[in-house]
């Protein structure tokens, strides 16, 4: 089990160490430093995405109809699953997410604590604590409107930034609309 501290830890260090230090974070820079290939697909319209693992290689499979935002999550939600929980014991894996709400996955062969794990990774890679801590310090307050902004800055949904922002302690609930 992975701790929501030690989530944050992996991802800010995986930032660093792969030079990305600016919004949006590039998720196709990111996956070609870590030699996972991505592969937009016609999927079902609750399919999310999927990681495919075989012969040592990783195919992020994400379903291009979605709007961009859903497939920069789906896409760090799967790189989450490959650096969180795949054992790179050179055995095949598929894990499939099938989409029901903007925040709930569902996943064939894995546990809800690492949907959660998973989850939590996408959030903290898309909008890491130190940028959004730096870019949101810039508007004397934050309301809608200024969501809107960094939710653009970012290449993440409204929903999404807000619910980062609380997590955060950066805006209160009552913007959780």
């Amino acid at each position: 089990m992975t701790s929501f501290e030690e989530i944050k830890q992996i991802t800010e260090k995986l930032l660093k160490s792969c030079k990305i230090l600016t919004a949006p974070v590039s998720l196709e820079e990111l996956t070609n430093k870590l030699s996972l290939k991505l592969k937009p697909s016609m999927l079902d319209d609750d399919t999310s995405g999927m990681l495919i693992v075989k012969n040592g290689k990783a195919i992020i499979a994400f379903n291009h109809d979605h709007v961009d935002g859903r497939k920069r999550f789906t896409i760090a939600h799967e790189i989450g699953h490959f650096l969180l929980h795949y054992n790179n014991d050179g055995s095949e894996d598929l894990f499939l997410d099938k989409y029901k709400s903007t925040s709930v996955y569902l996943r064939s062969n894995e546990s809800n604590r690492e949907e959660t794990e998973a989850n939590v990774f996408a959030a903290n890679l898309l909008m890491p604590e130190f940028l959004l801590k730096e870019e949101s310090a810039k508007y004397d307050e934050i309301g809608e409107k200024e969501i809107e902004d960094l939710a653009n800055k970012f290449k993440v949904s409204s929903i999404a930034m807000t619910y980062r922002l609380q997590n955060l302690d950066i805006v209160k609930p009552q913007y959780l609309g």
